[in-house]
């Protein structure tokens, strides 16, 4: 009897529950795994952090006015229940490179930090309130972290930085924007999590920033983290960063 009301229980709380927070429970469901920049930040992980999105719909809780404006866009064409998805599949920009000879195949310009997928574009747009981090370079190098909800290996890195001339408050992002970091050491996290293991499934990547980018403007940071196989799955993530050198004003 008791297990008969429990079932009855629980469809008339899905039958009554507001339509926001269904959508939320399928958007959450669905939820990828993988990987996106958590130092610095990558946009879409703020957004999701910073919340506010479930309800109203218009966006009117989501606290950065970036995310909010990332939140609306299209708002007429693209369901809510995606443009949500945008921030609670925060792991899940990526595309597989198999057959291509450059990412751009696969990542048009303008599209770099939605990966190329149409319901997550909002996060290409441009805004003068996107969040920034601060990161210190020591000796020439940055340490940056990648949250691996699935660690994948072998796997190959590419980190890129905006030139001096790219906006983040004007431009979408292009390839012709970007200029290659040299990745120094890759720290590859332990496989299996809840070990008490530092940094368990977060990648730890040494690059070296160049002398005249420690200087703490803001700059955006492009991470491309490819699966080593044959659908070469690459995830990618823009990050909006000052790097502070030594000397650099904090």
């Amino acid at each position: 009897m008791k297990k008969r009301f429990s079932l009855l229980a629980g469809m008339l709380f899905a039958l009554t529950m507001p339509a926001h927070a269904a959508e939320n429970i399928e958007a959450k469901a669905i939820g990828p795994k993988h990987g996106a920049t958590l130092i610095p930040k990558a946009r879409q992980v703020i957004c999701e952090q910073d919340g506010g999105y479930n309800h109203p719909d218009d966006g009117s809780n989501i606290p950065n006015a970036a995310c909010r404006n990332a939140f609306l866009y299209k708002a007429e064409t693209i369901p809510i229940w995606e443009r949500r998805q945008m921030f609670t599949e925060w792991p899940a920009y990526s595309q597989n490179l198999q057959g291509t000879q450059h990412p751009s195949d696969k990542v048009p310009d303008g599209q770099l930090c939605s990966a190329g997928i149409a319901k997550f574009e909002g996060i290409d747009q441009p805004h003068a309130d996107w969040y920034v981090s601060s990161v210190s370079v020591k000796d020439g190098q940055a340490t940056l972290y990648f949250d691996a909800t699935q660690v994948h290996e072998p796997s190959k890195w590419t980190v890129s930085l905006a030139k001096p001339s790219f906006n983040a408050a004007t431009d979408k992002l292009k390839w012709s924007d970007l200029t290659p970091l040299e990745v120094t050491k890759v720290t590859v996290p332990p496989p299996a999590k809840g070990n008490h293991v530092k940094y368990a499934g977060v990648y730890q990547i040494e690059v070296k920033i160049p002398a005249d980018r420690a200087d703490g403007k803001q700059t955006l940071l492009y991470v491309q983290w490819e699966r080593q196989d044959p659908a070469r799955e690459t995830f990618f993530s823009c990050s909006d960063v000052r790097f502070n050198g030594e000397s650099a004003a904090k």
